[in-house]
């Protein structure tokens, strides 16, 4: 086995590893939004006819969904990275 061998399979490991682990913050994350996004719904159906609490939920279904992009973005990146180095 050559010494770039197992710099190949290392970094194959380290790959993989975070594969899994942006899969799992990515999944925990879109996980969070949607309960942010029920949340925004119930503020929504709670508030009547209070303009601050609708400018409220609004605001919370708004970063909810910019969450949910900035965690796309940031997974296409990271597999971005992985698939430029090739590994």
């Amino acid at each position: 086995m050559q010494p770039s061998d197992l710099a190949n399979n290392g970094l194959n490991y380290l790959a993989n590893i975070l594969n899994q682990g942006i899969a799992w913050l990515v999944a925990f994350a879109m996980l969070i939004a949607v309960i942010m996004v029920i949340v925004s719904g119930i503020k929504f159906m709670i508030a009547g006819g209070d303009e601050e609490k609708r400018h409220g939920a609004k605001r919370t279904l708004i970063f909810a969904l910019v969450g949910v992009a900035v965690v796309i973005l940031a997974q296409s990146m990271v597999q971005t990275v992985i698939n430029f180095f090739g590994v």
